[in-house]
């Protein structure tokens, strides 16, 4: 019997099935797209960003593993998944047709702002690249694509939500398409099998071989779940409570202590501004997380609980993560003090484990301001989608507004030890959240308007009867 178990344990988490996953799901997103007319592959987001097969480019020696063609990089390598040649289709068919006047044409609010500005500094960082270092690397472009492709995602999406049932449907679609992903990565801890790189037992997505994309997917799609599921009622309590458990063992098995305090810190002023039901669901799933890795103690590996719970292997240990980080971030910082307006370049630097140090130093004062300037119209787009609905007197869009300020915020503070948006990670996902939360702030405000314009009914207490008819005697 535990043969059997096992077996099917490495059955379900094999890249062989995550590619039959991943070509399941595209095949379902050909049907749904033609009631929702969105694309093909930004339908099945959710998952195929997460499960679906990718190359890793960049400057080193050439390997095969399985179905995936990697280059092992020896600073600095990108990603490119199956789905990015799809999405790259829909996106120029529609860029064509919205230039020839016969699709859906481009709103110009969704073009000109912050993030565009920062794409624009990123093709800057590229120049100033080519200008020091020379011509012969073609690496900073390949960063500067992937770059664009993000944008590019964001655009479509902001640009093709037709209405709040529209956008309401796909956040649907990308919540309960994260439950696979969650029970993937329990699955991995509960075989045994070590799949990240440094050799310890913790869960890694399909074809990669470090922790930090996991962790980046789980901080998307928990407040998600938690503000939007249980408490917005986008999907069923059932499915919500599942997809948020699943997710937040998923996060545990990754192993990420700052990306854990990242969710801490985020849900729990969520839970305080919008609703204490959240909180109480999240510390609910926390004790069943814990009985459940009582009862299973196979979840548990003793050196993912010490990587977890033991601090003192974080700041005792010389030859710790955190310590080898910090002597990188001195490192940065001393490569910037010598060029700090501009930055010595887009991949000028190695991997910093510090998104906002990476960017001081690769693109200089100058780009770090324009990519905060860019974090806080996100965050202004957020607040504008939780105003929205209540000025609509909607609970599940003022829900989905705090779920998305939470996932930020999340993302921000696990920043600050990891290159959190660079090509690399699985970030495609998190800017379809941002197009679809773009589109719905100036639905939710034309809605609240015609609410406004409306007449209201006139309440019972304020309605007379009329006195009784009173014959001459």
């Amino acid at each position: 019997m535990a043969a059997v178990s096992q077996y099917l344990l490495n059955l379900m988490i094999s890249n062989d099935l995550a590619i039959l996953i991943w070509l399941v799901i595209l095949a379902i997103s050909f049907l749904i797209d033609k009631k929702w007319k969105l694309g093909t592959a930004l339908c099945a987001f959710a998952i195929a960003a997460a499960v679906g097969p990718s190359a890793m480019l960049g400057e080193g020696e050439v390997g095969l593993t399985g179905f995936v063609l990697a280059f092992a990089a020896i600073q600095r390598r990108i990603e490119v998944r199956l789905e990015d040649l799809i999405i790259a289709y829909w996106i120029v068919r529609w860029l064509l047709n919205s230039a020839l006047r016969a699709g859906r044409p481009l709103n110009r609010k969704t073009l000109f702002n912050f993030f565009l500005l920062y794409i624009l500094s990123i093709f800057a960082g590229a120049v100033v690249y080519m200008i020091k270092f020379g011509t012969e690397s073609y690496f900073p472009w390949l960063y500067f694509v992937k770059y664009l492709e993000y944008f590019l995602v964001f655009l479509y999406v902001s640009n093709h939500i037709r209405d709040e049932k529209h956008a309401r449907g796909l956040l649907r679609l990308m919540l309960v398409l994260a439950i696979p992903v969650g029970g993937w990565a329990v699955c991995q801890v509960a075989a045994g099998t070590t799949f990240a790189s440094d050799g310890s037992y913790r869960a890694v997505l399909p074809f990669h071989d470090g922790p930090g994309p996991l962790s980046e997917y789980t901080l998307m799609l928990i407040p998600l779940a938690l503000f939007g599921g249980i408490v917005g009622k986008l999907i069923s309590n059932r499915l919500a409570y599942l997809a948020s458990l699943l997710l937040v063992l998923a996060l545990f098995a990754a192993g990420s202590r700052l990306a854990m305090a990242g969710l801490l810190v985020a849900v729990g002023l969520g839970s305080l501004w919008f609703s204490r039901k959240a909180l109480v669901a999240f510390v609910s799933g926390l004790g069943v997380m814990v009985g459940i890795l009582f009862a299973f103690p196979k979840l548990a590996p003793e050196s993912l609980v010490v990587r977890v719970l033991d601090f003192s292997t974080m700041y005792g240990n010389p030859n710790s993560s955190a310590a080898q980080r910090l002597d990188i971030w001195r490192t940065a910082i001393y490569t910037w003090s010598k060029d700090p307006i501009l930055g010595v370049g887009l991949t000028g630097f190695p991997v910093a484990d510090n998104y906002y140090i990476r960017m001081l130093v690769e693109l200089g004062v100058v780009g770090l301001l324009i990519f905060l300037l860019c974090l806080v119209q996100f965050g202004w787009t957020g607040i504008k989608v939780y105003q929205g609905g209540r000025s609509a007197e909607s609970r599940l869009f003022k829900a989905i507004g705090v779920s998305y300020l939470c996932t930020m915020l999340a993302i921000l503070i696990y920043a600050v030890s990891l290159d959190a948006f660079q090509p690399i990670r699985d970030m495609n996902i998190l800017w379809y959240y941002t197009g679809i939360m773009f589109a719905l702030g100036p639905m939710l405000k034309r809605r609240s308007q015609i609410l406004q314009q409306a007449p209201r009914p006139v309440p019972r207490s304020m309605v007379h009867a009329p006195s009784p008819l009173r014959l001459p005697s």
